[in-house]
């Protein structure tokens, strides 16, 4: 996954992956959790989420690659290639559904975090956009349904940046919740993620945003959105399995994001996630796919605080009023009370948040 590289001032290299590797060797990572073997997606998985007519023309193109030659113009923003990224797309995608399959096979494995590139959730059915090429969390997403027989998956994207492609390829689905809490602004990529998309036929309804903006929102606001809206969510649509895109590039000093999250907040968001799946779910199953997140040392430091709370929390279970000691509620912009009360009303006769 380190062979896809492009332009040396790119924002999602090669060295985002790399030097989370280079933290976790420092903690001995395979002596606190099993590590499990990456493979390359197979056709099957691949064409649940992805045209055929699209998968051979990225095959095509990278087989054929030669340097400085242009790449197809009607993909999205960010996109580059070289003879690598197929293989690598392939490797990430079939990664996590790897990881998937083995945590939902295995009772003992209750969590995981696939640290994988290049990043997936923009990725549309037959469109490479916002540095994706393969939607990974949709790839498992969709296997899980289709393989496993699950009826109710759960995927929450912290990534500063809306889902786009997610969204899209479950957009009309009811066996597949997706939430996003996101930064949005008529200018800010990908310039989806309103809350009135909330769905269609079946899937109306199960396709949640709460997209911030006016403000560079802070780990309180996310709390506060997790704990009022995704916690009731949670206990009414009631999970088999919960997929985190989880993008690092809300964190301060992000280039991209601009946000104000702290890099202990990704600890505490995961610590909720644990606890919203331990109280509702019969077996929880939670599974971190990488997405964003662009500050190449923090990026490290909030894989590392995430993973942290998924090896000591993975059991636990709190009251309310532990869970609300997490944040300090006059912290929380009044933005982002008023969007969450507006998310209720748009999903009101659906969900009762």
């Amino acid at each position: 996954m380190l062979l896809h590289q492009g332009y040396s001032n790119h924002p999602e290299k090669p060295v985002r992956l790399s030097i989370i590797w280079s933290y976790l060797e420092e903690v001995s990572l395979d002596a606190i959790c099993p590590l499990i073997k990456g493979r390359t997606a197979t056709t099957t998985e691949l064409q649940r989420v992805h045209k055929k007519d699209y998968l051979d023309i990225l095959q095509q193109y990278c087989s054929n690659y030669q340097p400085n030659t242009a790449f197809p113009s009607q993909y999205g923003s960010g996109i580059y290639f070289n003879e690598h990224t197929w293989s690598c797309a392939s490797f990430a995608a079939g990664s996590l559904c790897e990881m998937t399959k083995q945590v939902l096979s295995d009772d003992s494995l209750r969590n995981g975090m696939a640290l994988i590139r290049p990043p997936g959730h923009h990725a549309l059915s037959n469109f490479a956009n916002g540095f994706c090429y393969l939607n990974n969390v949709a790839m498992a997403a969709a296997m899980a349904v289709e393989e496993f027989h699950l009826e109710r998956v759960l995927i929450i994207d912290f990534d500063v940046h809306h889902g786009n492609g997610t969204q899209a390829l479950f957009y009309e689905s009811n066996q597949v919740m997706y939430f996003s809490a996101h930064r949005w602004e008529e200018f800010f990529f990908p310039k989806t993620g309103k809350i009135e998309e909330i769905g269609e036929g079946k899937g109306k309804g199960y396709n949640i945003n709460v997209p911030l903006t006016g403000f560079a929102y802070r780990e309180e606001d996310l709390y506060y959105i997790f704990v009022h809206v995704l916690r009731k969510l949670i206990q009414q649509f009631s999970p088999e399995l919960i997929l985190v895109s989880a993008g690092y590039d809300a964190v301060k000093q992000d280039p991209i994001g601009k946000m104000n999250v702290s890099i202990q907040g990704f600890e505490t968001l995961t610590q909720l996630i644990l606890f919203f799946a331990n109280e509702c779910m019969t077996t929880p199953k939670v599974i971190y796919a990488l997405e964003g997140g662009y500050n190449v040392t923090q990026i490290a430091e909030c894989v590392m605080a995430s993973m942290k709370a998924l090896v000591l929390y993975s059991h636990s279970v709190c009251s309310q009023e532990e869970v609300d000691s997490f944040y300090d509620t006059s912290k929380v912009s009044p933005i982002t009370i008023t969007t969450c009360q507006q998310v209720a009303h748009v999903l009101e006769g659906i969900w009762k948040l």
